[in-house]
């Protein structure tokens, strides 16, 4: 799987309209968290999250991971990264967001019967 971006290159496009196209098919993490002024960083990291979330109900989707950021009109070679599932970068990364989504899940409001019981 590859993530394709900017940077801050001269004549680049912000994080949120590249990953416009995935937006488009309902990639609900991406949908939630990427915005126009998200760093190419902080979109990489999401998309990463994107990733993991859909290895967990698509079989079809799956290790390795791969992540190439391009520089807008620039012929340099592009950040490549490459992560196993057993990675310190995913163990890492799945671990803080499932801790971080259990954190906001028990933040969540409550129904009005659940305080009437």
């Amino acid at each position: 799987h590859t993530m394709v971006g900017a940077g801050k290159a001269e004549g680049a496009i912000d994080a949120g309209n590249m990953l416009k196209p995935a937006l488009a098919r309902g990639k609900p993490i991406l949908d939630r968290i990427i915005m126009t002024a998200t760093t190419l960083e902080g979109a990489a990291r999401c998309a990463m999250v994107s990733l993991d979330s859909t290895m967990r109900v698509n079989l079809s989707v799956g290790a390795p991971l791969e992540l190439a950021i391009y520089r807008a009109d620039s012929l340099e070679k592009p950040i490549q990264s490459v992560f196993e599932l057993q990675s310190p970068f995913i163990k890492s990364l799945q671990k803080s967001w499932g801790e971080g989504l259990q954190r906001a899940f028990k933040r969540l409001p409550r129904f009005d019967w659940e305080n009437s019981q």
